[in-house]
């Protein structure tokens, strides 16, 4: 169950501009895992991924980073812009101080 992984894109936020709050981001990452431990079992549950698209840019990104315990991000429109670089930026270095 390790190489499963579920991407949260709720229509209210792909390409509208209109993120999720890590708050309600948050509540969505824990449903998720409670059903899917209920339907298998905690364990397994914990090993699955949780990947967030939704209106990501390099104006929320370190938010998410530091307040949600989401497994990663689907980054689309912001992708193709040159300001892409910063959102990279912000994951390496949220990586290297969690290290």
């Amino acid at each position: 169950m390790q190489n499963i992984m579920f991407a949260l894109e709720p229509t209210v936020a792909v390409g509208t501009g209109n993120p999720l709050s890590t708050s309600i981001l948050n509540n969505c990452y824990l449903d998720i895992k409670k059903i899917l431990a209920e339907a298998l079992d905690t364990k397994t549950s914990e090993e699955i991924k949780i990947i967030y698209g939704g209106s990501v840019t390099k104006h929320n990104i370190k938010d998410y980073l530091n307040n949600t315990p989401v497994d990663g991000y689907l980054i689309g429109k912001a992708s193709i812009d040159k300001s892409f670089i910063n959102i990279i930026k912000n994951v390496e270095e949220f990586c290297l101080n969690s290290a």
